[in-house]
Parts: C-alpha cells; sequence; structure tokens
C-alpha cells in the first residue's frame, strides 16, 4: 500500500471536524436570537406560551452551545499538531484572533449563560432578559472574530513578511481584509436562516402529529422570517414575498462573497469561464439534484395538505 500523504490526511482530519463543528455554533447564534425574540415577547404580552416556547429552545441552545465549544477545542488542537509549520508562521495573526474570540466573546457568553440556564426564578425577568441578550450578543462577536481570521486566510493583508515569519503591520487591515465584509454577513445570515427553519421544521413536525398544537402553532410562526407581520390584515403574498427575499439574499452574499476572490476584475467573464469538463459535471450535478428536491417538495406538499387551518394562526 503507498503511503498516505501526512499534509492530505491534515487536511481530511480538519475537514471532518469543522464540518461537524460548524453545524452547532450556527445553530447556536440562530437559536439564541430566536430567545431573544421570544423572551422579549414574554415581557411584552405575559402570554405563559411565550415563557414555554423560551425554556423548551433554551435546553436545545445549551446543547449546541456546549458542543460547539468542545468541538472548537479540537480545532484549536489541530492547528497546532496537524499544521505545526502553518502555525509558526502565521501565529502572530492567527493566534491574537482567536485569543480575542475567547476574551471578548465566549466569556461573554459563558458568563451569561448560566443566568440564562439557572437564573430564572432567581433574577428579575428584565434582568434574565439582558443576560439573554449579551448570550446573542457574544455570539455576534464570535463570529466576527472566527470570520476575521477565517477570511484572513484566504485574503490575507496587513501583514509583512520579515525574517521568516508573518508580522503584522496594521490590525486593522488584517481583521477588515478584503474579503471579511461580505463573508460575516454571509455566515449570519447562514446562522439565522438555520435557527428559523431549525425551529420551523420541530414545530411542523409537532402540528402533523398533532401534539403540542398550540405551542407549536406559536413557535411556527415565530420561527419563520414572515411570521411578525402574517396577520389577518396582511396580503397573502406577503409571507411568500419575504420568504423569497429571504433565498435571495442569501444567493446575493454568497455571490459577494465568492467574485471578488474568484473573478479578479482585469480579466473577462468570459476568460475566467471553467472548462467543458467542469460544466459538463455542474450539468449532471444539477440535473441529479432537481428531481428530488422537486420530488421532495410534491411529497411535502402531499403530506401537509388539508393538515393546516386557515384561520387562527396569530401569535
Amino acid at each position: 500500500m503507498a503511503e498516505l500523504d501526512p499534509a492530505l490526511l491534515a487536511r481530511v482530519q480538519f475537514a471532518f471536524t469543522v464540518s461537524f463543528h460548524i453545524i452547532f455554533p450556527t445553530m447556536s447564534i440562530g437559536l439564541v436570537w430566536f430567545l431573544v425574540m421570544v423572551e422579549g415577547l414574554w415581557l411584552k404580552t405575559g402570554d405563559p406560551l411565550y415563557q414555554q416556547i423560551y425554556r423548551f429552545w433554551l435546553n436545545i441552545f445549551a446543547m449546541s452551545f456546549a458542543v460547539g465549544v468542545v468541538t472548537g477545542i479540537v480545532l484549536s488542537f489541530e492547528f497546532g499538531l496537524a499544521f505545526a509549520r502553518f502555525s509558526e508562521l502565521a501565529g502572530p495573526v492567527i493566534g491574537p484572533l482567536i485569543v480575542l474570540e475567547v476574551l471578548t466573546s465566549f466569556f461573554l457568553e459563558a458568563g451569561f449563560l448560566g443566568i440564562m440556564l439557572f437564573g430564572a426564578g432567581r433574577v428579575g425577568p428584565r434582568l434574565h432578559f439582558f443576560a439573554t441578550c449579551m448570550v446573542a450578543v457574544g455570539t455576534l462577536f464570535s463570529a466576527s472574530w472566527i470570520l476575521a481570521a477565517n477570511s484572513w486566510m484566504q485574503t490575507p493583508d496587513g501583514v509583512a513578511w520579515q525574517a521568516g515569519h508573518l508580522v503584522v503591520t496594521d490590525w486593522w487591515r488584517v481583521v477588515v481584509n478584503p474579503s471579511w465584509p461580505v463573508r460575516l454577513p454571509h455566515m449570519l445570515l447562514a446562522a439565522f436562516l438555520t435557527g428559523a427553519f431549525l425551529v420551523s421544521g420541530v414545530s411542523a413536525w409537532y402540528l402533523l402529529r398533532s401534539r403540542e398544537t398550540e405551542f407549536a402553532r406559536r413557535t411556527l410562526l415565530l420561527g419563520m422570517a414572515s411570521a411578525c407581520v402574517l396577520r389577518d390584515d396582511v396580503a397573502d403574498g406577503v409571507p411568500f414575498a419575504l420568504g423569497m427575499a429571504m433565498v435571495l439574499s442569501g444567493v446575493a452574499s454568497l455571490g459577494l462573497a465568492f467574485f471578488p476572490n474568484v473573478i479578479p476584475f482585469k480579466i473577462s467573464l468570459w476568460q475566467a469561464a471553467s472548462g467543458t469538463a467542469s460544466h459538463v459535471f455542474l450539468l449532471i450535478g444539477v440535473g441529479l439534484v432537481t428531481p428530488v428536491v422537486l420530488g421532495y417538495s410534491a411529497f411535502a406538499y402531499s403530506v401537509f395538505r388539508g393538515k393546516t387551518p386557515a384561520e387562527g394562526w396569530e401569535p
């Protein structure tokens, strides 16, 4: 058996770990802002159903937060163990960004997470809501620092090569590197969409089985981005328009994230086009995926048809 390339094995290991890890921070960012909305509605209306929704999703958020922390620690070790040379050269840049993420966001999240989990009934409702907001803000700080490190690795800036090492010449250009302003909103949008559809999917499962229907209906409305305007006096096409706006904004942000780095401005789109083999591969992929998407849509329509009432959906 031929010897395997250690660099390839390190990349496979890191790809596997980060693919598993990213699921949970993405869930956490989306869910914590959902919790902010729900607890704010509970404080405003006093409806105990909002409190029930908050407690239900708080446990799931805590689980995703904990798994995200554990898997994130593994990634930190893999940087030093599997990519020692990279860490030696780029450590003066990557290291401070990771440390700042811990000091400014993880400590903020971990400190107020205790109040979120165990402070109900021990602190006032407004202080508890403040703790939820601080955890949510901490997730934004965390995403900002991690995306700054990741984006810098793709589009490095603000550094100079001196004596075999990278030396920072401008921290502002390191953090706000060319791809960070488009990668960050793209990641946050993905997190919010993940949280919204996770909540909506679980709620739809409860409705399909006629379990906790009032809880599920209210949560489904809150989970969808259009729930805040889904009232009797709103046109029927508004939720669809909002949903399409979410999809288009996601596609647009993805395009903005890739365009400056994949297609240089000094060449034309025709010159930057892929070869024939790549186009054939893409068409095969589209041909395989499209029937699956259409089939699943038809299946979902057949399952939920006639099971959702036309009236009585106000939160």
